[in-house]
């Protein structure tokens, strides 16, 4: 045992006392402390309680803690891309540039693929980790398997001190949600799909993986078969259904008029079955809103009785936008405000490396910032915080801040000073869009020094 396992094997308790504590439901503290234990948040506040006092403290200047990101929609198996594939012209082009990108690895064994694959979402999930994502809701194709997930968590854990690995996170790091995705343009695809999705709902649970759902891919891949079916186990398990829907002006053009170029694109890749049951964004919509919980992935072009729609069952469902992703595209201002003035629950993803250059949630959130958009940077944070904690009914209050929930947090590090004199709330978050840097708190290097007794 090396010294400093020895200096903190005994311990149980441990002070964090940063520059700024964020808990975002509630007002911000400035040099507060929070009390972890065994991974859990045993106190929060401005004055640290005489119980605490004998626990060892650490002191975490130009830092902030906040809770943990929530990463409400991304494809980890594209993590392997070194940068997005380029969106020119149609949408439907770039779906094939995609395909072709892929296509090529079918060329490899079976062995190579799978360790491909395994390889992509391995370092996906490092990179979510180090920009202090605890949570992702993953679009997940077969090959796949639980057991890479759980076996990373011991890989990552090996990069913290003994101190953040025993006070800090006991259990998880960061967790994974699949949502096995479904598709039946042929029968035979639908077969394979669902064959594999239903196996893997319904598999032994591994550490790291929770709540598994069904993805019904897109309405131009999925029909309303597959929707219904997807909505019906949604009920009958609390299941969640995550869908991408109303992304491209050519998905609209394909299913109220049958006309385009990515209807053309599909029409060679359909059986009779797919093309008699396509169904509308409303009808699919229909189907979502009878769900325990669906997630409406991009709704870049909904109308406006559309939002009326989800405003009404909002409740049960939330859209996820992706702003990067929606300006890699070029598509029109998104209807962030319309959205928020009606209700509907709002909540952030990256979607992947392929439309994205990277996994940093934050960046996303940067990204409406900078857009001028009529909302605080607070309630931005919400979307990928306690706004996505609660409409995905996460375990452990994780992507909230509050007394009894998990130490599953992120911290934001920032190395200028000018400027720091102001210290208004309002003022902080600026701060940190412009000049912050997320991360898991558990890699903070301070833990790695032995943490002094007041």
């Amino acid at each position: 045992m090396t010294q400093q396992a020895a200096v903190t094997s005994t311990i149980h308790g441990l002070v964090l006392q940063p520059d700024w504590l964020v808990p975002i439901d509630s007002s911000a503290i400035h040099e507060g402390y929070l009390v972890a234990s065994a991974g859990t948040i045993e106190y929060l506040g401005a004055e640290l309680p005489e119980r605490f006092h004998a626990l060892p403290r650490i002191r975490l200047e130009k830092t902030a803690i906040l809770p943990g990101w929530i990463n409400s929609h991304c494809h980890l198996e594209f993590s392997d891309l070194a940068e997005p594939i380029p969106a020119l012209g149609s949408f439907d082009s770039w779906l094939s540039r995609l395909i072709q990108q892929r296509t090529a690895i079918l060329s490899q064994s079976a062995e190579q693929r799978l360790e491909q694959r395994r390889h992509a979402i391995r370092k996906g999930l490092i990179e979510s980790w180090k920009h202090g994502v605890r949570w992702i809701v993953d679009n997940v194709t077969a090959p796949w398997h639980p057991a890479w997930i759980s076996s990373l968590q011991s890989e990552m854990r090996s990069e913290l001190s003994h101190l953040a690995a025993s006070v800090l996170v006991p259990d998880d790091l960061i967790s994974v949600q699949p949502c096995f995705e479904l598709i039946d343009v042929r029968e035979e695809r639908w077969q394979q799909t669902s064959t594999f999705a239903f196996e893997q709902t319904d598999a032994p649970k591994f550490q790291g993986v929770y709540s598994p759902g069904l993805a019904p891919h897109a309405p131009y891949t999925a029909s309303t078969h597959v929707t219904r079916c997807a909505a019906d186990w949604s009920r009958q398990h609390r299941g969640l259904i995550s869908m991408h829907l109303a992304e491209s002006s050519e998905e609209l053009q394909w299913l109220d008029q049958r006309t385009g170029s990515l209807g053309a694109w599909m029409e060679t890749k359909i059986d009779a079955h797919h093309r008699s049951n396509i169904g509308t964004i409303d009808e699919h919509l229909s189907f979502l809103a009878s769900a325990w919980r669906s997630l409406v992935v991009h709704a870049n072009f909904l109308a406006t009785h559309q939002i009326d729609w989800l405003s009404e069952h909002g409740g049960r469902m939330a859209v996820v936008y992706c702003p990067r992703t929606h300006a890699w595209f070029h598509h029109p201002p998104y209807p962030l405000n319309t959205l928020k003035s009606r209700g509907v629950p709002v909540l952030l993803g990256t979607d992947s490396r392929a439309s994205n250059p990277d996994l940093n949630i934050w960046d996303e959130v940067k990204k409406i910032a900078s857009l001028r958009v009529a909302c605080e940077p607070s309630d931005l944070a919400r979307m990928i915080t306690s706004d996505a904690s609660r409409f995905l009914d996460i375990p452990r209050n994780i992507g909230r801040m509050e007394l009894g929930g998990a130490t599953q947090l992120t911290a934001v590090r920032w190395d200028r000073t000018d400027g720091e004199d102001f210290w208004a709330e309002h003022e902080l978050w600026r701060w940190m869009v412009q000049h912050g840097h997320p991360y898991p708190l558990e890699m903070d290097d301070r833990f790695a020094l032995d943490a002094h007794r007041n």
